[in-house]
């Protein structure tokens, strides 16, 4: 997009006044993220597709005027289905192990250009309403971004799709870092966190998409209570959250160390995955379930992705503290705390 029409945009909506809000007592990182089908009370997935973005790509030497795509593979559909809405992965998820007596790799770690070159990733679903007699249907699209500041660059640009003048700004509303709607409320853009939403009517009738944007809002912003094995039977095992260092330097990224297993996955023996496994043919393999990550920091520090790792950057001197809460599609939860210093 060319840099004369993004400043155009950013002072039509002034971008200086939201830029890197944060309406929380501390900071949210969501990743991984995924659709359950319980987001919207009263609504019924009807169809998902998550694209997700190449982890490495040619980033675009310079922005020009006709605006051209970037020079990277194009996005992928990995799942299209009505029920469940998950997305095929490993039981297992790793991010960056740390392993003090293997040799470096060639790769440099990630880093804070990497963060602002990781392309977003995005969930488009469709969800109709059973009590209407209409036809109404809502279109929520989810972008999954690298950093709030990545989220909030997204928004502007989403913004610049819509052509009415009468999307504007609404502190009011009540959902999200900041949000954009219609006065007639069939549209709600807003950003939470590092996600994106795009909440607007694509049906026969209109119907207003408030009250499901707030619904989903809190969703994101909710502390899972986590679920103890004896309760859930397979309750989500967070095996490890570990830094490098538990002393940071205030301004810098440090990656960071995370492990998590759905114990419903088919690698492992448990009774219920052993009844799951044994269910299906000889050649058909046991379905993947996914894990998302809710990670919240406080007071200042913020955590970031690229290159498939997790980042921890600390704003100001002093104490933090990082709390990583893995969620399977159960909505069973595990959690760990990590204490940090910056200096």
């Amino acid at each position: 997009m060319a840099e004369r029409f993004v400043n155009l945009l950013k002072q039509r909506h002034g971008f200086d006044e939201w830029r890197g809000r944060n309406t929380l007592d501390e900071n949210l990182f969501i990743w991984k993220f995924f659709l359950m089908g319980r987001e919207l009370p009263g609504w019924r997935p009807e169809r998902v597709e998550r694209f997700d973005a190449p982890q490495t790509y040619a980033p675009r030497v310079a922005d020009t005027a006709d605006d051209r795509p970037a020079t990277h593979t194009p996005p992928l559909v990995i799942r299209t289905s009505r029920h469940p809405l998950t997305r095929p992965e490993d039981t297992v998820h790793r991010v960056r192990r740390i392993d003090p007596h293997r040799p470096a790799t060639s790769q440099p770690p990630a880093s804070a250009e990497d963060v602002s070159q990781e392309r977003p990733s995005l969930i488009q679903s469709f969800w109709s309403d059973p009590r209407s007699r209409t036809g109404a249907l809502l279109d929520v699209s989810i972008h999954e971004c690298s950093s709030r500041e990545a989220a909030h660059e997204l928004l502007l640009r989403l913004l610049a799709q819509f052509q009415s003048p009468l999307i504007t700004r609404r502190d009011d509303a009540g959902i999200g870092d900041v949000t954009f709607a219609d006065p007639y409320g069939t549209t709600v853009l807003f950003a939470r966190a590092n996600l994106v939403q795009v909440v607007r009517n694509a049906g026969r009738s209109v119907a207003p998409v408030h009250e499901p944007a707030g619904y989903f809002d809190a969703g994101l912003t909710s502390k899972p209570a986590p679920t103890p094995q004896a309760e859930s039977g397979a309750a989500p095992r967070l095996a490890r959250v570990r830094f490098e260092e538990t002393h940071v330097r205030v301004g810098v990224p440090v990656p960071f160390d995370v492990e998590a297993t759905d114990m419903l996955g088919a690698d492992i023996a448990t009774p219920f995955a052993a009844r799951t496994t044994a269910a299906l043919r000889e050649d058909q393999a046991p379905p993947a379930r996914p894990l998302m990550f809710k990670i919240f920091s406080k007071p200042t520090g913020q955590v970031l992705a690229a290159r498939g790792n997790l980042l921890f950057r600390a704003d100001e001197a002093g104490s933090q503290e990082v709390t990583v809460y893995a969620i399977d599609a159960n909505a069973a939860a595990a959690s760990k705390r990590v204490r940090l210093v910056a200096e």
